[in-house]
């Protein structure tokens, strides 16, 4: 790294010139350390714009950005917190271990757009780590989060606007809990779930009607879809613009493409429902197709 390089440009500007190319494209972050020490201090915080607490078993082809692992946990673990507390913006927290997690989760106070990907019970105290915070996008398990206690008054719903829950019970009880928390999110404005039943699809229309600021409902399945036929109730749903069905894919990856990109299939959902406002595509189509 270069102690000092010469710049013909004014400071301020060399400043915001790197910032913005820090922020267009946060993959290009670590080369753009290596230019000068001054440059390194502007752009290092974009380098935890988004935080990844991943496995070593997950491939980092397919991450395309730093993250951490058991691997590097001990590297990571000298960020300062007020780093990270300053520039996490997106969190996703899947397969490290617990007591590994939750100081990182603590630094991260003011993310915005969090997952929660892990494949097992967590403990009480990650649970609780993860109440504490207050995003606007949350991904995540729905049983976990009735594991907390009082959740409605919990930072976390506390400004939601949008929701993904995905892996859940498929009790009667479930989903009548779903629904009764849901309906008290009043700021919630997207809301999308991971499920293959059918019978799911009930509850939609009670949603719909008790969630008036909702914009959009995504009904996402690894199966090929239902269709008005085989489900009565999408005589009704179909009806309502707000309604999208599309397939499921590994949740992960689009959150990765949202947070570095802008672009997953929330922002697809919003394009589909205006398209259908507008006339471009027939106002009772509700699938979303794989290439749209």
């Amino acid at each position: 790294m270069s102690q000092s390089a010469p710049s013909t440009l004014p400071l301020e500007l060399e400043h915001k010139i790197f910032e913005q190319a820090a922020y267009t494209d946060p993959l290009c972050v670590p080369r753009l350390m290596l230019v000068a020490w001054r440059v390194k201090i502007w752009v290092e915080p974009f380098l935890y714009r988004i935080l990844m607490l991943v496995g070593s078993e997950s491939d980092p082809r397919e991450r395309g950005y730093p993250f951490i692992d058991d691997r590097n946990l001990t590297r990571a673990s000298s960020i300062p917190p007020h780093a990270l507390k300053n520039s996490v913006r997106n969190l996703w927290l899947e397969w490290l271990p617990h007591d590994a997690t939750e100081p990182f989760i603590s630094a991260a106070s003011k993310a915005e757009n969090v997952g929660v990907a892990i494949p097992f019970a967590p403990t009480n105290a990650l649970l609780h780590a993860i109440g504490s915070l207050s995003p606007k996008r949350l991904h995540t398990h729905f049983d976990d989060l009735l594991a907390l206690d009082d959740l409605l008054a919990l930072p976390v719903l506390s400004r939601l606007t949008h929701l993904e829950i995905f892996r859940f019970g498929t009790t009667l009880e479930i989903h009548v809990e779903i629904w009764r928390v849901v309906a008290q999110i009043r700021t919630l404005s997207h809301l999308a779930f991971h499920e293959d039943d059918s019978d799911f699809l009930n509850l939609c229309p009670e949603l719909l009607g008790t969630s008036t600021a909702l914009r959009v409902l995504g009904y996402k399945t690894s199966s090929p879809g239902f269709s008005v036929e085989d489900v009565p109730v999408l005589h009704e749903l179909h009806e309502d613009w707000r309604f999208v069905q599309m397939s499921h894919e590994y949740g992960g990856r689009d959150w990765c493409t949202g947070a570095l990109t802008g672009i997953d299939f929330w922002s697809r959902a919003e394009d589909f429902i205006a398209k259908r406002r507008s006339g471009e595509i027939d106002r009772l189509r509700y699938i979303i197709e794989e290439d749209q």
